[in-house]
């Protein structure tokens, strides 16, 4: 097993060196969010959960604001987010490329699906972690069209 994740390490850094270019924008400027269409615009108005380093939560904003560069750099506003890395049987990992109109990474290959958690009751709530637990069977179901009965897996890091 430990032989498998060492060149599935391996790949997975060949694929993000070749893929990685230090110009594109990683983060949302005010240009960019004004090339946005309707679906991504509905998707930045979800309120996120924001955190402080410990990852307590402090209250919320919304996805917009939260990955503005101006909003991160100068008010270090951090908000909960899970990455989902989808294996089959074989150990083969799925990876995803990001679309373009992704107002973050766009274009960039990536885990299997990441997202936040929202900030409502269902979301919030963190014994056993059932909320990020509930974020991604929401958006693996959104995403990838896998459905919510399936079990999630969690290692929390």
């Amino acid at each position: 097993m430990l032989q498998k994740m060492g060149r599935l390490t391996r790949a997975v850094t060949s694929v993000t060196r070749t893929l990685f270019v230090p110009t594109r924008k990683f983060h949302a400027t005010t240009c960019r969010l004004s090339e946005i269409d309707s679906t991504q615009e509905k998707l930045l108005a979800e309120p996120l959960i924001l955190v402080d380093e410990y990852d307590c939560v402090t209250g919320y904003e919304t996805k917009r604001d939260c990955h503005l560069k101006k909003n991160i750099m100068e008010y270090g506003m951090l908000h909960r987010a899970f990455s989902v890395f989808l294996f089959n049987q074989q150990g083969e990992l799925l990876l995803q490329q990001r679309s373009n109109k992704k107002i973050t990474f766009p274009g960039y290959i990536t885990n299997s699906c990441c997202s936040h958690p929202l900030y409502d009751e269902a979301e919030l709530d963190e014994s056993k972690h059932i909320g990020i637990r509930r974020a991604a069977k929401r958006r693996l179901s959104y995403e990838l069209g896998i459905p919510g009965i399936c079990r999630v897996l969690l290692r929390v890091i």
